[in-house]
């Protein structure tokens, strides 16, 4: 969730320019998604190595893409 309408959380931040309203990323927005492009190089890693996730890992996963 990009919580847009919350300042502190927002992930963008709604701007206006002469060609109309755009929206641009916040610090707090930079942040998470370098956390979520290291978590993907890492996820990316382990597909290369044939590393499966480990029960722990997986089960702590938000979204399951593969079928067990």
């Amino acid at each position: 969730m990009a919580h847009i309408g919350d300042p502190e959380r927002a992930l963008l931040k709604k701007k206006t320019n002469k060609n109309g309203h755009f929206y641009a990323k916040t610090q707090r927005g930079s942040a998470v998604l370098e956390q979520v492009a290291a978590y993907v190089t890492e996820c990316l890693d382990r597909m290369e190595a044939g590393v499966v996730p480990s029960k722990e890992m997986w089960e702590g996963l938000p979204i399951r893409w593969f079928n067990r």
